[in-house]
C-alpha cells in the first residue's frame, strides 16, 4: 500500500487543482478580511473603533478561522475528496490503476490516507497566511496587533477542531463520487447536505418537537457544535461520537460499493 500512497501523493503534487484551491481559498478570505479592514478607515470613529478591534489579532481565532477554515476551507476540500475517485471515472484512469494495485481495499486506503494528509496541510498552511492577513491588517488599521503565541495555538487548535468536524461531508463527497462515478455528484451532494440540512431541519421542527430532538441526531447540528459555532459546549462527546459515526458509514459504504463493482464495464 506504501507505494500507492506515493502514488496518491505525487498525483496531488503534479495536479494544478491541489495548488490551485489552496490559492482561491487564500485569496477569498484576503478579500473578505481585506473588506473589513477597509470599512475600519472609512467608517466614523465610534464606530470604526469597535471594527478595528475585529480585525486585529486577538480575533484571529475567533473571526478568522472560522471565516477561512470553517468556510473557504470546507468547500476546498469537499471538492478534493469528490474528485479523489470522480476523476478517476471521468478521465478513464480508475481500470488501469485498479490494474497496478495489490488490492482495491488497498487503493481506497491510500486514497483516504492521502486525503488525510492532504486536509491537515492545506488547513494548517491556509491558518498560517490567514495569520499573517490579521498581523498586517492590525498594522493598516492603526492598531497594536496583540499578536501571541498562545493566540496563535489556539487559531491552529481551531483550525484543526474544524478539520474533522468536517470529516462526515468530505467522507460523504468521497462516498457520493464512488457510488455515482462522478465528481459532480460528490460535490453537490456533500455542499447540498451542508447548506440544505439546517433549514429543513428548523422548518420541520415547526411541526413537532420530534424533529428538533431529530435534528441533534444530524450531522450538521453535530459538526457546527464540536467545532465551537454554536457556542454549547455540553455534552460534546455525543457529538464527537456522531462526527466519527457518519465518516464511518459513508467510509464503509464506499467500500462496499468499490469491492463489488465490476470495473471494466466503466
Amino acid at each position: 500500500m506504501f507505494n500507492l500512497f506515493s502514488s496518491e501523493l505525487f498525483r496531488m503534487r503534479k495536479r494544478a487543482q491541489s495548488l490551485m484551491l489552496f490559492l482561491i481559498a487564500v485569496v477569498l478570505s484576503g478579500l473578505v478580511y481585506g473588506g473589513f479592514v477597509i470599512a475600519t478607515k472609512i467608517n466614523p470613529e465610534a464606530e470604526g473603533r469597535r471594527m478595528r478591534h475585529a480585525v486585529t489579532f486577538e480575533e484571529y481565532a475567533e473571526f478568522g478561522i472560522v471565516m477561512s477554515v470553517g468556510f473557504f476551507a470546507g468547500i476546498m476540500l469537499i471538492i478534493v475528496a469528490a474528485g479523489m475517485m470522480g476523476n478517476e471515472f471521468s478521465w478513464n484512469t480508475l481500470r488501469p490503476l485498479v490494474a497496478r494495485s495489490r488490492s482495491r481495499v488497498g487503493l481506497l486506503t491510500a486514497k483516504l490516507i492521502a486525503l488525510g494528509l492532504y486536509s491537515i496541510v492545506f488547513v494548517i498552511s491556509l491558518a498560517l497566511v490567514v495569520a499573517g492577513f490579521f498581523f498586517i491588517g492590525s498594522w493598516v488599521v492603526g492598531e497594536p496587533s496583540g499578536f501571541s503565541i498562545s493566540i496563535l495555538g489556539d487559531g491552529l487548535q481551531s483550525a484543526l477542531q474544524m478539520l474533522f468536524s468536517n470529516l462526515p461531508y468530505l467522507t460523504m463527497a468521497f462516498m457520493l463520487a464512488t457510488v455515482f462515478k462522478s465528481n459532480a455528484a460528490g460535490i453537490a451532494g456533500a455542499l447540498g447536505v451542508t447548506f440544505i440540512e439546517t433549514p429543513v431541519f428548523q422548518l420541520l421542527g415547526l411541526a413537532g418537537d420530534v424533529f428538533k430532538d431529530a435534528e441533534k441526531w444530524g450531522i450538521a447540528y453535530n459538526v457546527n457544535k464540536f467545532a465551537g459555532m454554536t457556542g454549547e459546549v455540553d455534552n460534546m462527546t455525543r457529538s464527537v461520537i456522531v462526527v466519527v459515526a457518519y465518516s464511518v458509514a459513508f467510509i464503509a459504504v464506499t467500500y462496499a460499493v468499490f469491492l463489488r463493482r465490476d470495473v471494466t464495464s466503466g
